[in-house]
Order: structure tokens, then C-alpha cells, then sequence
């Protein structure tokens, strides 16, 4: 089985991603290509990078955790955003950074009786610089509008943060 998608790097230029899934669906081998077909990179480097860029623009994420490895739920009702959170590691305590793609005026923990307030912070955007990957250009791409809270959870806890 093959796929491919291009994506549009620049006005002039493309370069796209081509993903090969064996038979036996155990792996996927990624490689960048330009235009004409030619691979520009592979592996786990700048062919992965490039590959969760193009997911990030395909399906943008209303938050995301970074930090640690967290299972993540979201859920919109009317003007609220539900974030369920859950430490996965039955054996050792996480912190995490969410990160949120829109703006909120108040979080609050609904993990402890009655809620306890979550501090926002500003400034939350992460900046990727505007590069080149073999000389073709990669965008400036921002993630986020600029809020962000941290989290930390023990060994296999859960909590539900609603974002007002």
C-alpha cells in the first residue's frame, strides 16, 4: 500500500511526504520529497517533523500536551472546553505543559471538590522558526494563541480542567 500528499511549501516550490505501509502494517517508512519525486529526506529526523507539521495543518489540535505523555480528551459544550487529562505511568508523577490553540478567561480543576482555579499564563505560543530542509523552505509556523498552564498528576491520576 502507498500514499502521498504534498503539501504547499512555498509559492513556487512543493515538497510532500511519501508514507510506505507494508502488507503487514507493523511499520511506516517516511520520506520527504520535492515535486519532481526525489526524496529530500528520510527517517525519523526531518521526514517526522515534516509528517506531524502537515498533520498539525490538516487537522488543528484545540490544545495538546508537552512535557510528558498524557491521555488527552476533549469535549466542547456551548462556550466550555472540557479537557480530561490522565497519567498513563502507573509508576511516576508527571508534569505537562497544555497548550491551547484559543483564548480562555478562566480554567478551572474539576478534580478537586468544588474546583480549584488554574492559573493561565501568556505567552504560551511556541515559534518555529522560518528554515529550509535541503533548500526548500519551510514556513514560520506558530502553535497556539499564546496561553498555556502546567498540570501535574501522580501515578495513574486523572483530572478534568474546563476552560471558560
Amino acid at each position: 500500500m502507498y500514499y502521498e500528499t504534498m503539501k504547499q511549501a512555498s509559492k513556487s516550490d512543493k515538497i510532500g511526504m511519501h508514507f510506505r505501509i507494508p502488507p503487514e502494517r507493523d511499520r511506516v517508512t517516511l520520506a520527504a520529497v520535492d515535486a519532481e519525486g526525489d526524496r529530500v529526506a528520510e527517517g525519523a529526523g526531518v521526514a517526522a517533523a515534516l509528517f506531524y507539521e502537515l498533520l498539525d495543518q490538516a487537522a488543528p489540535r484545540a490544545a495538546w500536551a508537552e512535557g510528558a505523555e498524557l491521555e488527552m480528551n476533549l469535549r466542547q459544550s456551548g462556550n466550555v472546553l472540557h479537557v480530561t487529562l490522565i497519567n498513563p505511568d502507573l509508576q511516576a508523577t508527571v508534569k505537562a505543559t497544555i497548550r491551547l490553540a484559543a483564548r480562555y478567561q478562566k480554567a478551572v480543576d474539576r478534580g478537586v471538590e468544588g474546583g480549584f482555579p488554574v492559573p493561565l499564563r501568556e505567552k504560551g505560543v511556541e515559534v518555529r522558526p522560518a528554515g529550509a530542509i535541503r533548500g526548500f523552505p519551510v514556513p514560520r509556523r506558530e502553535k497556539g494563541s499564546g496561553q498555556a498552564f502546567d498540570i501535574w498528576l501522580a501515578p495513574g491520576e486523572g483530572t478534568m480542567v474546563d476552560l471558560f
